[in-house]
C-alpha cells in the first residue's frame, strides 16, 4: 500500500452504525429492467438474457475483461481499459430503482431456482478502517449426479453499502455468460448497477483447493475546492490464487462495506442437480486497514430445501463457514 490510511479514514464516507441494510438482495436490481424481478433466473420477455452469478441479465449488459485490461468506475461512467491504456468499452453508471430492492426470500424445493440459497455476511465497522483484503479457501465439490442445464455459483463476495455493486471470485457449475458446461470452472466477476464484467473462465476439477482473493492495492483522493468534497478511488484486484487468467483489476469510487460467503443456484429442479455433502469455506481472512477486526458472521439459509449454512469458526482470521446440501 503506497499511501497512509490516516487520510483515508478521515475522509471515507460514513453510515449509521448497525444500519438496517441487508447485504444481499435477490439481485433483481441488477436486472437493467425496471420492476422486473429476474432473480429467479427467469427469462425476460423479448430480451436476450444470459446467466451470471447475479441471475439472468440482458446479454448486452455483460462484458468480457481481456487479460491485462481493467475496469474503471468513476462517479458517472464505467470503462474497460485495455493493457495499452485505450478505452475498450464505456457506459454510463446506471443504478436500478432502490424501491425494487428486496431481501432474499426463503424458497421451497419447487422454487429452488430463485437464486440465493445459503449465505453468511458481516459488515465493516463504519467507525473503523475500510475492508482492504478478503480471501477464502474451499475445495471444488463433486459434480452433481444429474445435469439439467442448471447453474450453481459458490464464492466469497464484497458488496457496497446499498448492494448495487459486488466483486466476487466465483466457482460455477454449468453454463454462464462466461462460458462453461457440465463441469466446474472459475472466473472473477464485478457487478455495478445494470452492468456485469467477467474474466477468462478456467476449468477446474473436483477436489481442487481454491483460494478466492480480493485485495485493495491502492487508493487515490481527489479534492474539489469548489464543492469542498473529496472523492476517493479504491483500486482492487480480484483473482483465484494460482490462476492468473482469472485476475483483473477494478477501480471504483464506491467502498465495499459487506463481506459474504454464499451459494446461488438457478434452474435446479431436484436434489441431484446439486452437489452432495458439505462445502467448507475455510481459512477466511478479512483485513481492515492494517489489522484484522473482531467480527461475527450472520447467517441465512434455506431450511425448506434442506440447504444449510453453519458458522463453524467465527472471526476474521482462519474463519470457517460450511454449506451443506440436501444429500
Amino acid at each position: 500500500m503506497s499511501k497512509s490510511f490516516v487520510s483515508l479514514e478521515a475522509r471515507k464516507p460514513r453510515r449509521p452504525k448497525n444500519q438496517a441494510v441487508l447485504p444481499l438482495r435477490t439481485r433483481a436490481r441488477r436486472a437493467g429492467t425496471a420492476n422486473v424481478d429476474i432473480s429467479s433466473g427467469a427469462r425476460l420477455p423479448g430480451v436476450e438474457t444470459v446467466l451470471t452469478p447475479a441471475g439472468r441479465v440482458p446479454k448486452s449488459k455483460v462484458h468480457f475483461v481481456p487479460k491485462g485490461a481493467r475496469v474503471h468506475r468513476t462517479t458517472d461512467s464505467i470503462q474497460i481499459i485495455g493493457a495499452d491504456g485505450k478505452v475498450i468499452h464505456s457506459t454510463p453508471v446506471s443504478k436500478p430503482n432502490s424501491t425494487h430492492i428486496s431481501t432474499p426470500a426463503v424458497v421451497t424445493t419447487e422454487d429452488i431456482t430463485s437464486g440465493w440459497n445459503a449465505y453468511t455476511w458481516c459488515e465493516s465497522d463504519p467507525d473503523d478502517w475500510p475492508i482492504t483484503n478478503f480471501s477464502t479457501a474451499w475445495a471444488v465439490p463433486d459434480a452433481p449426479s444429474t445435469y439439467d442445464d442448471q447453474g450453481i455459483f459458490i464464492g466469497n463476495i464484497l458488496s457496497t453499502d446499498d448492494s448495487t455493486a459486488m466483486l466476487e471470485p466465483t466457482l460455477q457449475y454449468g453454463e454462464s455468460a462466461a462460458g462453461g458446461g457440465e463441469y466446474w470452472s472459475i472466473a472473477s466477476w464485478y457487478f455495478d448497477g445494470d452492468e456485469a464484467y467477467y474474466s477468462t473462465l478456467v476449468e477446474v476439477s473436483s477436489g481442487t483447493l481454491l483460494t478466492g482473493i480480493m485485495q485493495l492495492t491502492d487508493f487515490d483522493e481527489d479534492y474539489d475546492w469548489d464543492t469542498d468534497t473529496t472523492t476517493i478511488t479504491f483500486y482492487w484486484n480480484c483473482t483465484f490464487s494460482g490462476y492468473p487468467d482469472t485476475s483483473y483489476d477494478i477501480s471504483t469510487t464506491e467502498e465495499f462495506i459487506y463481506a459474504l460467503e454464499g451459494l446461488e443456484t438457478y434452474d435446479c429442479t431436484q436434489d441431484s442437480d446439486l452437489p452432495s455433502g458439505t462445502t467448507k469455506m475455510e481459512s477466511i481472512y478479512l483485513q481492515a486497514g492494517f489489522y484484522c477486526p473482531s467480527l461475527s458472521w450472520n447467517t441465512q439459509d434455506d431450511a425448506t430445501d434442506d440447504i444449510d449454512v453453519e458458522v463453524v469458526t467465527d472471526g476474521s482470521v482462519n474463519g470457517e463457514v460450511d454449506i451443506s446440501y440436501p444429500t
